[in-house]
């Protein structure tokens, strides 16, 4: 389930405090093609345009898109599909046959902690919270294929780079990435970027130009002196002011600006902090009870993002599980201290150790460490789920995979989800199986 917003749009509505929203409006069936089918809730809106295809919109300017977007393409043409809309308790709810969707009113862009999607795959009951908004806390590496873009592409075709990739070119004017982050503390922060400025396509190998803005306020210049070639990576940093709270920071390449750079991360630092390694990389959170695609996690040693086998959600898996790495999963508005279960969707093949068996990982909550056996599947396109008890918390929780040894893991990782225990219902099953809920851009 996605939904599009315009980049600076949403960008924008993240540094207003206390966004109002109005009455939710239904549109009057006399209203013609999706017009008829939506929900506005102040800078959201909702046009179900089937029982399972509901487009999410969000802008804080409150003016939405209706032209033709990415992949709800000629949505003036779907049928009336019958839907009631309702608030209580400050939560909106729209039912179709097939879904339920809630959004909590008043609470800004969507994310995973303020709207979710609950339908069934095959008989099995489905959670599914589709917006993941990262926030880069100070001192935190934001990669910057995880953050919000415009007309940039992310490229793996030079060495060097963290996380998936980097974005690629800034090649043409209106060229953005926008990064929300959060300080605890009003003050000057350094806001530094890690970029690589090789020969550019216009043939020139000079120093490079973007414009900086906070929250929609005045730009300013970033600098980006040249690198040797693009296997070649940099630091460059321009001073931010920032009060206590969410801001909004913006890359851009405006009419003024050369771009024609690469860029693999930013981050919002104090005065001499150094920047940020790839283990103090931001990500995001997923609420306890949802079914998490595991390569939103953060990894480290030797585990990476995959999509080489079938049968996976989101888009890819994680592999290269091997002794010394670990993948951290962020469980967010767990309801209250106890044990709950880690459920695990993995597919355990031959290794790469040209073993195939049961494997195990060191699963750690809160200090406590248990093991999660994860028996054979079939090959490295079947996959299963295992669980294992974890003590959580109230609020939000890391828990930790590990691979301790030399014969442990070695396994691919697809979703990850902390649910109730015990007694309640089973492992919440990937976004894509049966007939998957979607949401148009």
């Amino acid at each position: 389930m996605r939904s599009r917003t315009r980049t600076i749009r949403r960008a924008c509505a993240l540094a207003v405090a206390g966004i109002a929203v109005a009455a939710v409006t239904v549109a009057t069936p006399a209203l013609a093609g999706p017009a008829r089918q939506t929900v506005t809730a102040g800078n959201a809106r909702f046009q179900v345009l089937s029982p399972t295809l509901i487009r999410t919109e969000y802008a804080g300017d409150g003016r939405f898109t209706d032209a033709a977007t990415f992949n709800a393409v000629g949505r003036g043409g779907f049928t009336a599909t019958p839907y009631t809309s309702t608030t209580s308790g400050g939560v909106l709810t729209i039912r179709t046959s097939a879904a339920t969707l809630t959004y909590r009113l008043n609470s800004g862009p969507f994310d995973g902690g303020n709207l979710e999607l609950r339908t069934t795959a095959g008989p099995a009951p489905v959670l599914a919270a589709p917006w993941h908004h990262l926030t880069c806390a100070a001192g935190a590496r934001c990669e910057a294929e995880d953050l919000t873009t415009d007309g940039l592409g992310v490229a793996t075709d030079h060495p060097g780079y963290t996380g998936e990739g980097f974005l690629a070119g800034f090649e043409s004017t209106g060229n953005s990435v926008t990064a929300d982050v959060v300080v605890t503390t009003a003050g000057t922060y350094s806001l530094t970027a890690r970029y690589a400025n090789g020969q550019g396509g216009d043939g020139q190998h000079i120093t490079r130009t973007l414009s900086v803005s906070v929250d929609g306020g005045a730009a300013q210049k970033l600098t980006l002196p040249v690198t040797a070639d693009w296997n070649a990576w940099a630091l460059a940093s321009v001073p931010v002011t920032l009060g206590a709270g969410h801001h909004s920071v913006r890359l851009e390449r405006t009419a003024g600006d050369s771009g024609n750079v690469n860029l693999d991360g930013l981050a919002v630092l104090t005065a001499g902090a150094p920047f940020p390694p790839a283990s103090a990389r931001a990500f995001t959170g997923c609420p306890a009870g949802v079914s998490c695609e595991a390569e939103s996690g953060l990894r480290t040693g030797s585990a990476v993002v995959a999509t080489d086998h079938s049968g996976y959600a989101g888009r890819g898996f994680v592999a290269e599980l091997n002794r010394g790495s670990t993948l951290t999963h962020r469980v967010a508005d767990v309801p209250g201290d106890g044990t709950y279960l880690l459920h695990v969707r993995y597919a355990n093949g031959t290794g790469g150790d040209g073993r195939h068996e049961m494997r195990t990982a060191a699963v750690t909550a809160n200090g406590v460490t248990r093991t999660l056996s994860l028996p054979v599947t079939d090959g490295w396109d079947a996959w299963k789920s295992s669980s294992v008890p974890v003590d959580l918390k109230a609020g939000t929780n890391d828990v930790v995979l590990a691979c301790p040894d030399d014969t442990s893991c070695h396994v691919n990782v697809d979703t990850v989800a902390g649910t109730p225990a015990p007694g309640w219902a089973p492992p919440p099953p990937p976004p894509h199986g049966g007939a998957p809920p979607r949401v148009g851009w």
